[in-house]
């Protein structure tokens, strides 16, 4: 399940709104959660399966985490032409670099 979570496909948009003020509990009560992060049937039981503890616990990971940038990192390797390297390498330092800001905020 947990890797699931991890590859699961993520709405940019929505995390930029909203990501850290989003609680797993909500996927289970069948809040919005699933329009920011979509897991399948099986996944979603297990995790709602868990004590309230272990989901707790299980949120924290997944808030420590989040990676904002996923989706434009997959865009971009997905639909561009490959760059070359040293336009590859500063891009991947500048989403990091914006990923870092943009968890602090």
């Amino acid at each position: 399940t947990v890797d699931k979570i991890q590859v699961a496909n993520v709405s940019l948009h929505k995390v930029f709104l909203q990501g850290y003020q989003l609680h797993l509990t909500d996927l289970c009560s069948g809040s919005e959660f699933e329009e920011v992060i979509q897991l399948g049937e099986q996944e979603l039981s297990k995790l709602c399966s868990l004590p309230s503890e272990k989901l707790d616990a299980a949120e924290q990971v997944l808030h420590s985490n989040m990676d904002i940038l996923k989706p434009i990192l997959r865009e971009l390797n997905s639909t561009s032409p490959i760059p070359s390297k040293e336009l590859s390498k500063a891009t991947g330092t500048l989403l990091d670099s914006l990923g870092s800001l943009i968890q602090q905020l």
